[in-house]
């Protein structure tokens, strides 16, 4: 006879924030995705964690930027909101974008910087229960 167990929900830890980068008014849907691609992955290299754990969704018209790093362990998550809240992340981003935009059209690559991030947590004592934002300009 087996027996098996309903795999319980684990709980997420979410670090959320706003970033803003420049992005050329006549972005195409698909250089879009590759914007979001690149974020994501240099936020993902930033932090040390895996590309999945990271969401990045940026709005051509204002070039405002959503972040979403997520984890199952509240220590790793206070630990990527500390890294966040450098003053050098920005600048440690902006050094990799370049490194990593080499599937962007050259136009696009050139101006992708990020000018300012404003970070989230949601979570206090294991619980996702508060909200403090912090912000952090080039």
């Amino acid at each position: 006879m087996f027996v098996f167990e309903v795999d319980k929900a684990q709980e997420t830890y979410p670090v959320t924030g706003k970033i803003n980068v420049k992005v050329p008014a006549d972005v195409s849907k698909k250089e879009l995705q590759e914007i979001e691609n690149v974020l994501a992955q240099t936020i993902a290299i930033s932090l040390g964690v895996n590309t999945q754990q990271i969401k990045v969704v940026v709005d051509p018209a204002t070039g405002e930027s959503t972040f979403v790093a997520k984890s199952n362990d509240p220590t790793l998550t206070r630990e990527m909101q500390k890294f966040v809240q450098n003053k050098d992340f920005t600048k440690n981003v902006n050094k990799d974008i370049n490194e990593n935009s080499e599937n962007l059209p050259a136009r696009i690559a050139k101006m992708l910087a990020i000018d300012e991030v404003k970070v989230n947590s949601f979570f206090c004592n294991n619980k996702i229960n508060n909200c403090t934002s912090y912000s952090l300009k080039m």
